[in-house]
């Protein structure tokens, strides 16, 4: 027992000895998979939260044009803001109206854009100083989209 070695306890050496396995980077996959996930919540909450789409409008004077909504969604309340993106030459390109209004129409008469709105409840009927036809109407001035009366006939 006296002339044993004290071998070393640890890495071996020699024919029988085996190379450590590579540290796999397994906490950045599950970083990559939280990240994923958390991010197809956020755009599931944002495109639930701001539905948009395309439609085709035709106008008054017979013209077809391709207009894009999207809305301000909450749910037990609906339609909260509304923006309406469309283009026209009578504008001077592509401009987006948006407003606390449910979109109703977008035309041209002679020359001039208008879009029309109505309010989707009490809020917004208030916020529109009660409107008397339960519909606002804006016209396209040059800069931005003004409010305009509608006429009254007595």
């Amino acid at each position: 027992m006296a002339n044993r070695e004290p071998q070393s306890v640890g890495k071996a050496s020699g024919p029988t000895a085996r190379a450590p396995l590579p540290k796999r980077p397994y906490g950045w996959y599950a970083a990559s998979v939280v990240l994923l996930v958390i991010t197809g919540v956020a755009y599931a909450w944002y495109d639930h939260r701001h539905p948009s789409w395309r439609e085709e409008v035709r106008l008054s004077d017979g013209r077809v044009i391709w207009i894009k909504q999207k809305h301000e969604y909450y749910d037990n309340y609906g339609t909260n803001q509304s923006w309406v993106t469309f283009s026209l030459p009578e504008m001077g390109g592509q401009r987006t109206w948006n407003s606390y209004l449910i979109p109703q129409r977008v035309d041209v008469s002679n020359g001039r854009a208008f879009v029309f709105g109505t309010p989707r409840g009490d809020r917004q009927y208030a916020h529109y100083r009660f409107p008397r036809h339960f519909m606002v109407a804006f016209m396209w001035n040059g800069t931005d989209f003004q409010r305009i009366p509608f006429l009254e006939r007595r």
